[in-house]
C-alpha cells in the first residue's frame, strides 16, 4: 500500500507541473499544429458533421488521437477544450506522470532506494526536452511511457530471470507502435538485445531449461507478436477504409506527400551521406550524455566488453541512424529535433538497471544522475539553436524574454484561421449553411456553439467525395479552398481552377489574402 502511496503522488505532482506548463504555453499561444490536428481528429470523432471512428484520420498512428476522446467528448460543456490546447496537454501530461511512477517503481523492483528512485525520475522528468513534449500534446510524449517501460521491462528481466516482464514489454512496445512510426526501429534494437541476452547471456540470470534456442522463440515471440497485431490491425484498416492497405504512407495527406516537394536546409542533405551523417550526430549528441554516463559506469565496473553494451548502443541508435537518417537521406523528413527524442527514452529506460547491477552501486547512482543533470543545459542549448531545434527554439527564447508566440515568430494555426471563422460565424453559419472544406481543420477548433459542426463538412465526412462533385445536389452553399500547390486539400486537388475563380458555377465572396494559404470562400450558384 505505501508503495502504490508513493507511486500516486510522483504521478499526481508530475502531470500538475507538466499539465501547468502546458496550458502556460497555449495561453501564450504555442500550440502544435500536429497536435492540434490530432485534437480536431477526435473531436471530429464525437462531434464531427459525420461523427465516426474512421474520423480519427488514416496517417498518423491513432492512439495518440483516441486518448483524447474523453476530453472532446466535453465539446458541448465545454467549447474552448481543443482550441485552448487543453485536450492535448491533458494526454501527454497523464503521460509524463506515469512515465515518472513507472520508473520510480522499476527503481523500487530493482532494489533501489525510494531517495534514488525519487531523483532520477523527476531528473528525467524535468528534461527540457521531455518536459516540453510531455506538456505540449506531441505523440512523443503519449509514446514515452511505452517505449521507456518496453526498455525498463527488459532490464527487469535481466535483473530478475522473471519472462512475465517480457510480456509486459511486449504490449507496451505495441502501445508505442500505435502511437508513432519510430516505434519500429526501435522494437526491433529491442528484439536484438533480447537475443544478445539470451543467446551470449550477458548479465541475465534468465533460466532457459529446454535450451536457448528453444526460449529465444518463445520470449521473441511474446515480446514481437503484440505490435504484429497492430500493424495488421492498421494495414486492415487502411486497406478497408481508405481501399489502399498503404494509404498512411503514401496518401495525399501522409508524410511522404508533404515532403516530396518541401525545400529547406535539411532537404539539401539529399544524396550527402557525410551531412546526412553530421546533421544527425549533431542532434543526437545532447541526447546521448545520460548513455554516454551509463557506458562509463559499465567501464569503471569492468563490464563493458559484455554483449549488453551492445545492446544500449544499439537501442540509442536504432531511431536517429535506423530510420531517420535514411529518411533525411532521402528527402523524406523534416529532421524536427524531437525526432531524436527517442534516445533519452532508451537512457531513461536502462540507467537505473546499471546502478542495481553495478560492484559500487552508489558510484554507478553519482554517475547515472550525473549524466542527467549534465544533459539538461546541454537539451536546453540544443533547443534554443534555430538550425537544430527547429520547433523548440522560439519556445526557449518566449521563456527567456517573457514574450508570447506571435512576438517570437511562432505560426499558431488557429491565429491565421481566426478571421476565416469570424466570417462564417456572421454569415453562412449563422444562417445554417454548408460550407465544404479539407485543408482549413482548425475552423472545427474554433466553431462556436457546438452544433455548427453539423455544417461544417471536411474531407473524414463519408459524404464528402459526392458533396464535393455536385454541392448543389447536396445543399452545399460555399467552398473554402486554398491556393493551389498543396496535396493536402482534397478541394484544390478536385477543383484546381476554382481559387483563381476559372470554375464556372461558383461566385467569390470572400479572399482572406492575410492567411499563408490565402483561402477564398466560393459560394454555389
Amino acid at each position: 500500500p505505501l508503495v502504490v502511496v508513493v507511486g500516486i503522488t510522483i504521478f499526481l505532482a508530475v502531470f500538475a507541473a507538466q499539465f501547468a506548463f502546458g496550458m502556460w504555453l497555449n495561453a501564450r499561444g504555442f500550440q502544435s499544429s500536429d497536435s492540434l490536428y490530432r485534437s480536431v481528429n477526435a473531436l471530429q470523432v464525437v462531434h464531427g458533421s459525420d461523427p465516426h471512428l474512421a474520423a480519427i484520420g488514416l496517417v498518423w498512428m491513432p492512439l495518440p488521437t483516441l486518448l483524447q476522446l474523453p476530453w472532446t467528448a466535453l465539446f458541448p460543456l465545454w467549447p474552448d477544450v481543443v482550441s485552448s490546447g487543453a485536450s492535448a496537454s491533458l494526454t501527454t501530461s497523464l503521460a509524463g506522470g506515469a512515465t515518472a511512477a513507472l520508473l520510480l517503481a522499476t527503481g523500487t523492483r530493482l532494489g533501489l532506494s525510494a531517495r534514488l528512485g525519487w531523483a532520477y525520475a523527476l531528473l528525467v522528468s524535468a528534461n527540457p526536452m521531455l518536459l516540453l513534449y510531455f506538456a505540449n500534446g506531441l505523440s512523443e510524449g503519449v509514446s514515452a511511457p511505452f517505449l521507456i517501460g518496453a526498455v525498463c521491462c527488459l532490464t527487469l528481466f535481466w535483473h530478475s530471470g522473471l519472462r512475465r516482464y517480457v510480456g509486459v514489454a511486449g504490449v507496451s512496445l505495441a502501445l508505442g507502435f500505435a502511437s508513432l512510426y519510430e516505434a519500429v526501429p526501435l522494437g526491433a534494437a529491442l528484439f536484438a538485445a533480447l537475443v544478445g541476452g539470451v543467446i551470449w547471456d550477458s548479465e541475465a540470470r534468465a533460466s532457459a531449461p529446454q535450451g536457448r534456442w528453444r526460449a529465444l522463440e518463445g520470449l521473441g515471440s511474446v515480446l514481437l507478436v503484440p505490435s504484429f497485431f497492430v500493424a495488421a490491425l492498421w494495414l486492415l484498416a487502411n486497406a478497408v477504409i481508405m481501399r489502399d492497405p498503404l494509404f498512411f504512407a503514401f496518401g495525399p495527406y501522409s508524410n511522404h506527400a508533404q515532403t516530396k516537394d518541401a525545400e529547406g536546409f535539411v532537404f539539401d542533405l539529399a544524396g550527402d551521406a557525410l551531412g546526412t551523417l553530421a546533421f544527425v550526430c549533431e542532434r543526437s549528441a545532447p541526447f546521448l550524455i545520460p548513455i554516454g554516463f551509463v557506458l562509463l559506469v559499465r567501464l569503471l565496473d569492468g563490464r563493458f566488453l559484455r554483449v549488453n553494451t551492445v545492446s544500449v548502443l544499439l537501442l540509442s541508435a536504432s531511431v536517429p541512424f535506423g530510420l531517420i537518417a535514411p529518411l533525411v537521406y532521402g528527402h523524406a523528413s523534416f529532421g524536427w529535433l524531437r525526432f531524436f527524442i527517442f534516445v533519452l527514452f532508451v537512457a531513461a529506460g536502462w540507467g537505473l538497471y546499471e546502478v542495481a547491477t553495478s560492484r559500487r552501486p552508489r558510484r554507478a547512482a553519482s554517475l547515472v544522475i550525473a549524466g542527467w543533470a549534465l544533459a539538461l543545459p546541454a537539451t536546453l542549448l540544443a533547443m534554443s539553436k534555430p538550425a537544430v531545434g527547429q520547433e523548440e527554439h522560439v519556445v526557449v527564447k518566449a521563456l527567456v524574454r517573457g514574450e508570447g508566440a506571435r512576438d517570437v515568430g511562432h505560426d499558431n494555426p488557429l491565429q491565421y484561421m481566426r478571421p476565416v471563422a469570424r466570417n462564417l460565424e456572421a454569415g453562412p453559419l449563422a444562417r445554417g449553411q454548408r460550407v465544404l472544406f479539407d485543408g482549413a481543420w482548425p475552423l472545427l477548433a474554433l466553431a462556436r456553439p457546438p452544433q455548427l459542426l453539423t455544417v461544417l463538412i471536411q474531407a473524414s465526412d463519408r459524404r464528402f467525395r459526392a458533396m464535393l462533385k455536385e454541392p448543389r445536389r447536396h445543399r452545399v452553399s460555399y467552398l473554402l479552398v486554398q491556393r493551389p500547390g498543396t496535396t493536402s486539400d482534397a478541394l484544390a486537388r478536385a477543383r484546381p481552377r476554382l481559387w483563381a475563380g476559372k470554375e464556372p458555377g461558383f461566385r467569390l465572396v470572400k479572399s482572406f489574402s492575410e492567411t499563408p494559404e490565402h483561402w477564398r470562400l466560393y459560394e454555389v450558384e
